[in-house]
């Protein structure tokens, strides 16, 4: 038994497997296609931004690198850390100039002592405590020195008291006299030395 079609039922049904045929293929061939094209566009504008990142680290550490070596230029760093050839000769050298520096500030040392000395990366820490007497001025000129020693030195503790004796100083600007307190200061400081590699 054969049926017969009209043009219009045979016209749709060309055209409706004419439409599979595409969808099929369409699915097989050109919707993988679509996804890899999609997916490496993808790719690319991560890979895009990833290098923009790159580059702007690249350019800020060429930059700082560049200012690394100009500070490391006009500012030798050894020059500004503590001297000598193993720790306690660089303790001692700290010792002897703190003590010079309260001396030339009109102070009196009544004691120091030295800290263990810590690793601190390529750095040594050598930390001491000074315990000494003067007024108010020696303590400021005291402060002062030792910030602007050629040295690098940190105060990082500083205990003062007064201590029990007065004496009555002529002030130069004008005609009367008033009391000079004397201080008990205890500093608590520390400077580098460049650590030994073994």
């Amino acid at each position: 038994m054969s049926v017969i079609h009209s043009p219009l039922v045979r016209r749709i049904s060309a055209f409706t497997l004419l439409l599979v045929v595409a969808v099929s293929a369409f699915a097989a061939v050109g919707y993988p296609i679509f996804r890899v094209y999609h997916d490496q566009k993808n790719t690319i504008a991560d890979l895009e931004f990833r290098l923009g990142k790159i580059n702007s680290v690249a350019t800020t550490g060429s930059k700082a690198k560049a200012l690394l070596d100009k500070l490391e230029r006009d500012h030798p760093s050894d020059d500004r850390l503590l001297s000598g050839s193993n720790q306690a000769l660089a303790a001692a050298g700290l010792q002897e100039t703190v003590k010079k520096i309260i001396r030339t500030s009109g102070g009196r040392v009544e004691r120091t002592q030295l800290s263990p000395a810590e690793a601190e990366g390529a750095f040594e820490r050598i930390g001491l405590q000074v315990r000494g007497v003067g007024t108010i001025d020696t303590l400021q000129r005291t402060l002062h020195a030792l910030e602007s020693a050629g040295t690098l030195l940190f105060v990082h503790g500083l205990d003062i008291s007064t201590a029990t004796k007065r004496r009555r100083r002529r002030n130069k600007s004008q005609d009367h006299q008033y009391e000079a307190i004397e201080l008990k200061a205890t500093i608590d400081l520390f400077g580098y030395r460049r650590a030994v590699t073994k």
